[in-house]
């Protein structure tokens, strides 16, 4: 799926600027634009994470063979019928949208519950409601609250995975080299998350100025635990600056988000670029990188060429931001290509596990 993922972020940027020129009858509308940067690219990209990390939490194997082929499938068939709606009818791709984010949960229920462990209901949870949305979306039953919906979904489930995730390898790093850190407060993690949840409820209930102050003071908080965190191992590992790096765009897009809210001269389309492209696309690279990293005696490495296709998406979203629609369309299409290229010739053999872990012996 960490594949599928990377080819989607790629064509699909590719398709929505310069598509129409080589195809006169592509007719792609903002709503298709957004839904496939969330559920599309997105999408893959949590069905990648959790069924990897699903295997860490139960002990299990991983989730392999005719359900992940099945869950694919689901997921191509949903892109070729949004690109081709003459193809299938819209209910048809509606419901395989909804099969596909039912199936990831219904694959984390099946194998917390074999094990007896790892049973992980805010993720399953998600799933089901994204799958819901995506499908009353895709139907035409609900509008731009959906696209709102889906932004801010994904923002919170990136919120809580890298709240937690980036500091722990933080930590772990600096632990392996000796260096002290302090941690954070038990109390600011939940927190955080709850001023998010607060602050969506809020936009989505039409309060754009409670929420604006929310996604301040969410943005503000984050920034500060950055500086709880141990950063000086980023300096010397790839893997962590990119995890940091990319993590950083996440406040920098709720504090836009926020000004816009309050009325400043931030555009509109400006917190969520900054969000998806820059928070998003930065820790889904970031994080799958991981998986296909070189297993060494000290930890993972990253693989030659991963520092400048993260270097080219980083570039592309400020670039976008300053209205340089080509040039940013061009350095996000290329960083993922890359990253594609150095990805696929590690899917043969085995999966080396953990995966998501520099700690342990594969």
């Amino acid at each position: 799926m960490f594949p599928l993922a990377a080819l989607w972020a790629a064509l699909c940027i590719a398709l929505w600027h310069w598509g129409a020129a080589l195809w006169p009858n592509l007719a792609l509308s903002r709503n298709w634009h957004i839904h496939e940067m969330t559920f599309g690219f997105a999408g893959a990209a949590v069905a990648g994470y959790l069924l990897t990390a699903c295997s860490s939490w139960t002990g299990r194997a991983p989730v392999s063979g005719a359900p992940l082929m099945g869950l694919a499938a689901a997921w191509l068939a949903v892109r070729f019928g949004l690109l081709w709606p003459d193809a299938a009818p819209r209910w048809g791709v509606a419901a395989m949208s909804l099969a596909y984010f039912w199936s990831i949960a219904a694959l984390l229920t099946h194998e917390a519950y074999r094990a007896g462990k790892g049973w992980r209901p805010v993720f399953i949870g998600f799933c089901l409601g994204a799958g819901v949305i995506s499908a009353l979306w895709i139907g035409g039953i609900v509008g731009i609250g959906a696209a709102v919906s889906a932004v801010l979904g994904f923002v919170l489930l990136l919120s809580l995975v890298s709240l937690r995730m980036v500091p722990a390898f933080l930590q772990n790093a600096a632990s392996k080299q000796g260096l002290s850190f302090r941690t954070g407060a038990n109390w600011t993690f939940p927190a955080l998350i709850a001023v998010l949840l607060l602050s969506t409820g809020l936009q989505l209930a039409g309060y754009p100025q409670g929420a604006a102050i929310g996604y301040g003071a969410a943005g503000i908080g984050m920034l500060a635990e950055m500086l709880r965190w141990p950063l000086r191992p980023a300096r010397g590992e790839a893997l962590l600056a990119l995890l940091v790096l990319g993590f950083l765009w996440l406040p920098i897009g709720l504090l836009m988000l926020g000004a816009h809210l309050a009325g400043a001269a931030v555009p509109a389309a400006a917190p969520g670029h900054a969000l998806m492209m820059g928070a998003m696309g930065g820790l889904i690279m970031a994080v799958s990188a991981r998986a296909f990293a070189r297993r060494t005696a000290s930890g993972l490495r990253a693989r030659p060429g991963m520092v400048p296709a993260f270097l080219l998406l980083m570039t592309s979203v400020p670039l976008r931001l300053m209205g340089q629609l080509d040039l940013a369309a061009g350095l996000w299409c290329a960083g993922w290509l890359l990253y594609l290229a150095l990805m696929l010739p590690r899917l043969k053999g085995p999966v080396p596990r953990p995966v998501f872990s520099g700690n342990r012996t594969p």
